[in-house]
């Protein structure tokens, strides 16, 4: 049923107005994922809290570029670190 859920939420976010999509998954996933358009951001970092303060995810951040401004912009999101603010 993993296949079924992650083709669904795939479809899902590619119908949608969502510039881009963002997963966090231990590496071992990355080629699973990887099947289903996820592009992996080994070398990006992710920082939880602020660039003052933050503390660094040790998951590995997979991304879906959806939109045309989110395609271009993928570049950015391999060479610099996303900040979140708050860990879910």
């Amino acid at each position: 049923y993993g296949r079924q859920v992650i083709q669904a939420a795939a479809q899902y976010v590619d119908a949608s107005a969502m510039d881009l999509a963002i997963l966090f998954c231990h590496p071992g996933l990355a080629a699973w994922y990887g099947q289903f358009g996820w592009e992996t951001c080994a070398d990006a970092e992710t920082r939880i809290g602020t660039p003052e303060a933050y503390t660094l995810d040790r998951d590995l951040r997979m991304m879906r570029y959806i939109s045309s401004q989110a395609k271009r912009a993928r570049n950015e999101f391999l060479t610099h670190p996303l900040y979140i603010e708050w860990p879910w």
